[in-house]
């Protein structure tokens, strides 16, 4: 992953679930910076993406704040339903334009959706793993209030999920 440090950082924490967009990251020194695993041991994603924030956060000298007084409406996950590969499988195309998550993990998932301006929690980071099979077709990134239908449709999909009101987390130096 090659980007600026803020960038690199929105989509690590996106990755790890979560929901910090480019606006509540506030760097006045924002250098080019590539990331890159590598590892013989395989380990799942999270702790890969923990350390790797971890590290940024401490090599940079940046502060994790929280803003009490300021909400914003995050999808929180706290479970998959063991049945979930199979709710999606019988359904036909709807001829809509549609983005595919097929059976990608929730991590990349996660991402996805930051990058269309839906937060995510993910509470389980053991989660972050696991394959989720969805489509969200373009029309429900155009809602004026698009949240609401990405989270029926994840329900559908077999991730337990809900709208909370949670405080802004921020990202400084």
């Amino acid at each position: 992953m090659e980007d600026s440090l803020s960038m690199v950082l929105r989509n690590l924490y996106a990755l790890y679930g979560e929901p910090i967009s480019d606006d509540q990251i506030s760097l006045k020194h924002n250098p080019l910076f590539r990331l890159q695993v590598v590892s013989r041991m395989p380990r799942p994603i999270s702790h890969y993406i923990e350390h790797g924030l971890k590290r940024l956060l401490q090599d940079y000298l940046l502060s994790e704040l929280m803003e009490n007084d300021a909400l914003i409406d995050v999808i929180v996950i706290t479970g998959l339903e063991e049945e979930r590969f199979d709710k999606l499988r019988d359904q036909s195309g709807t001829g809509l334009k549609s983005t595919v998550f097929d059976s990608t993990s929730l991590s990349t998932l996660c991402l996805k959706l930051i990058n269309r301006g839906v937060r995510v929690k993910v509470l389980d980071k053991l989660l972050l793993n696991e394959k989720i099979f969805m489509n969200l077709s373009d029309e429900v990134f155009s809602y004026s209030s698009p949240i609401e239908k990405v989270v029926a449709i994840m329900k559908s999909a077999g991730v337990i999920c809900s709208i909370k009101r949670l405080p802004v987390q921020k990202i400084s130096d």
